[in-house]
């Protein structure tokens, strides 16, 4: 076969495809920062970011705002961990669908398009922020965020017409009981923390294998005395088997959270299906050994007689790896008391679920970008001039990814617990244990009278997916 001068030209266009469209999958191409970041080299992290300033405008940008909001959070750095979050928000709100990276994307594969987030990845921006204020002693600006938390679900609740588990979140409604009761807001409090237990018993048990924490059910039952809300302190009395007495402490409190291990990542693989004929205008992708049969609508008859001529398609799609945490329990001792950390967020599972709930939604359109790709193809090897069948071939198999992206410092599980405290600054360990051994780790809270005071311990340490 003679190839033409444009034919060069093709083949070039394919090697520079090649480059940009290797087999790396994001958390691979981020890997310096990766490896920095779970070594728990925050400072390092933050400046390797600050170098690769050019990722702040580019079409992964908001996993560069995620990313630099999380390290400055760890770092102590608030307010510009806001600004980050901030960004991320913004960004999400205004994000608008661009017709030409859609079409792009049919061509080659979604990692052309800019990353839009997952859906529990909004939601986490609200728990970062709110964080953030609680940090800074703002309650009032940290209620805010978590009731935007709220809001955000039920949007997504929504758009998905409730055809999605992750419709509510416990930890948020928690969250917001919280900050209502640091600012002595004990009905608000009461309401938040007994949504936050309807959420666990309702939801999180059988979705996320969650159990309310045993500090909420005695938050709950403080809090409705508080009030001075006999009937629902008896209610949860009866529920529980237990029995509420009040406790009388001076001086303040410590809510600390401890956000354990890293969150999955996301990785491809690919699945074969059959195609079928359909009604006019439509085609059907079977994959029996999943027991898929999924119609869809390519348009002319030509177009399905095409697809149908291919008979068997090859598809990549997304999958969540998850990254199994170093660390399973721990404990606290604070001014001689030990409190243990009571699981609150699976934050792992609520992000495999999550995709595979949109799982049909995420198959339909990549069999459809394949399908049309492969008829190309099929039409140009039939009318095979200047080798375009074969160039198109190599392109196909080159550009057939999966979407692998996805917000990667993200805690495994979120952590908390709650204790009384003598005003006063007071040093404190974690110890935690799991697969590394019993592990210590201390630091400092500082205690004020008749004030709640939030901190957060971080253990980053994580088993690597590749």
């Amino acid at each position: 076969m003679k190839y033409h001068y444009k034919n060069s030209k093709l083949f070039l266009a394919l090697i520079i495809v090649v480059q940009f469209y290797s087999c790396a999958t994001y958390y691979q191409m981020n890997n310096d920062f990766q490896s920095k970041f779970q070594k728990a080299q925050f400072e390092q992290s933050l400046t390797f970011l600050e170098n690769k300033k050019k990722a702040g405008k580019g079409k992964d940008r908001l996993l560069y705002y995620f990313d630099k909001g999380v390290v400055c959070n760890i770092l102590g750095k608030h307010h510009l961990s806001n600004e980050y979050f901030t960004q991320a928000d913004l960004y999400i709100e205004d994000f608008q669908r661009n017709y030409g990276y859609e079409m792009l994307a049919i061509i080659t594969n979604p990692m052309v398009k800019p990353y839009k987030a997952e859906d529990f990845e909004n939601v986490m921006i609200q728990y970062y922020k709110a964080k953030n204020y609680l940090a800074l002693g703002d309650y009032s600006a940290a209620l805010v965020e978590a009731k935007r938390l709220n809001e955000k679900l039920n949007q997504i609740s929504d758009i998905h017409k409730k055809k999605i588990t992750y419709k509510q979140d416990a930890f948020g409604h928690l969250l917001m009981g919280l900050i209502y009761d640091a600012n002595k807001d004990y009905n608000n409090a009461f309401i938040a923390y007994r949504n936050a237990y309807n959420v666990y018993k309702d939801d999180y048990s059988k979705d996320y294998g969650v159990d309310a924490p045993e500090q909420l059910k005695k938050d709950i039952l403080r809090t409705a005395a508080k009030t001075g809300l006999r009937d629902e302190i008896d209610f949860f009395e009866k529920q529980w088997n237990t029995k509420y007495v009040e406790e009388k402490h001076s001086g303040g409190e410590a809510v600390l959270f401890w956000q354990n291990g890293l969150g999955p990542v996301k990785s491809e693989w690919s699945i074969n299906f059959t195609i079928l004929p359909g009604q006019v205008g439509y085609v059907t992708f079977v994959n029996e050994e999943w027991g898929i049969n999924l119609p869809s609508y390519v348009g002319s008859a030509d177009e399905r007689t095409r697809l149908v001529d291919l008979k068997i398609v090859s598809v990549a799609i997304p999958k969540f790896n998850e990254r199994f945490s170093m660390y399973n329990r721990a404990t606290i001792n604070l001014a001689g008391k030990t409190s243990t950390f009571e699981l609150a967020q699976d934050i792992n599972k609520i992000a495999i679920q999550n995709l595979k709930d949109r799982m049909l939604r995420e198959l339909g359109v990549a069999l459809l970008r394949v399908a049309l790709k492969q008829a190309a193809e099929t039409v140009a090897r039939k009318n095979d001039k200047d080798g375009l069948g074969v160039a198109l071939s190599i392109f196909n198999a080159i550009t057939e990814r999966a979407d692998t992206r996805n917000w990667q410092t993200l805690p495994h599980d979120i952590f908390y617990t709650r204790i009384n405290l003598p005003t006063g600054k007071h040093e404190f360990t974690v110890n935690t244990s799991g697969k590394r051994g019993n592990i210590s780790k201390n630091g400092f809270v500082e205690i004020k009278n008749n004030q709640t005071t939030f901190h957060t311990i971080n253990s980053v340490e994580t088993t690597q997916v590749f």
